[in-house]
């Protein structure tokens, strides 16, 4: 093979090293951010089903429209309140109404309902302990007849979102480790292929720092390419989500998105930096005559 032929097909296979390490890294990273934003949205839909479920206040019948209003005032400014309304006892015959299918008040006579406050707590104060210990105080209230709420299916919410986090940081977790493993190994491979490049320069006298630099400047770009890719898919899902899925807007929270693509960049900038750092200098270290197993 000719001297011109031999250069061609070392840039040729470093160029396909280089591509590789860039393709897998995508993956891993679109994968991962994709987990992220899993969790995210797992934690954020938590939020929003404990902040709509509601706590019912009877209010006793008679009292004045200021003094509701008052008392609804007073209940918004609360530390642990999301949000109130009123629902009056007519428009709660007619919600009753419509899941029954029929009018019950034919047969009773009259409207047994009352007019009742819904509650909202913050998803940090929505469990059945902080409940009980509000609804003490508030029946202390001449104006609120009885504190109502489903125990059972609270509960229920409450459980059901603890072990469904855990298993989903677990995994995350779990996947986070096989991430840096397998960019790591894609890292390692490439320069594997300039070992014996490598070796040369150190044995004409050039330093480590010297040797390094150049294939972790490289490296990092390539992570940083690797991520940008990534992320743009990840965008791409994302606004198909938001547009063609409008439920999903409710748990997507741009913030900690943009906190994601942060974190995501970052991750692979550094760790493919690193892991070529640490296999330039094993290179280094290792006898000329083992290269070559």
């Amino acid at each position: 093979m000719s001297k011109n032929k031999r250069e061609k097909y070392e840039r040729r296979r470093v160029r396909s090293s280089y591509i590789s390490v860039t393709a897998s890294t995508t993956l891993v990273l679109f994968i991962l951010a994709l987990i992220g934003l899993l969790v995210l949205s797992s934690d954020r839909l938590s939020r929003h089903i404990k902040e709509n479920f509601a706590v019912g206040l009877t209010i006793e019948s008679g009292i004045k429209d200021t003094d509701r209003e008052q008392l609804m005032e007073s209940l918004r400014m609360a530390d642990y309140v999301k949000d109130v309304k009123y629902v009056s006892k007519e428009d709660a015959l007619q919600v009753l109404k419509d899941d029954l299918g029929e009018d019950f008040v034919e047969f009773v006579g009259e409207n047994p309902l009352s007019d009742k406050i819904e509650l909202y707590l913050l998803s940090q104060y929505a469990n059945s302990a902080y409940i009980d210990s509000v609804g003490v105080v508030l029946q202390e209230n001449p104006m609120i007849r009885s504190v109502e709420y489903h125990r059972l299916m609270l509960d229920e919410i409450n459980s059901n979102i603890r072990t469904i986090g855990l298993w989903l940081v677990a995994f995350a977790g779990l996947f986070l480790v096989v991430s840096v493993v397998l960019i790591n190994n894609a890292v390692r491979l490439a320069i594997y292929s300039k070992r014996f490049i490598i070796k040369t320069m150190q044995l004409v006298g050039a330093t480590r720092g010297f040797i390094s630099s150049p294939f972790v400047r490289r490296m990092m770009l390539n992570g940083l390419l690797s991520a940008v890719i990534a992320l743009l898919c990840m965008t791409g899902l994302i606004y198909y989500l938001y547009e063609y899925l409008p439920e999903y807007r409710v748990v997507m929270d741009f913030r900690m998105i943009g906190i994601l693509y942060v974190a995501v960049i970052v991750v692979s900038i550094v760790l493919t930096g690193m892991s070529a750092h640490v296999s330039v200098r094993k290179f280094l270290r290792m006898k000329a005559e083992d290269l070559y197993y």
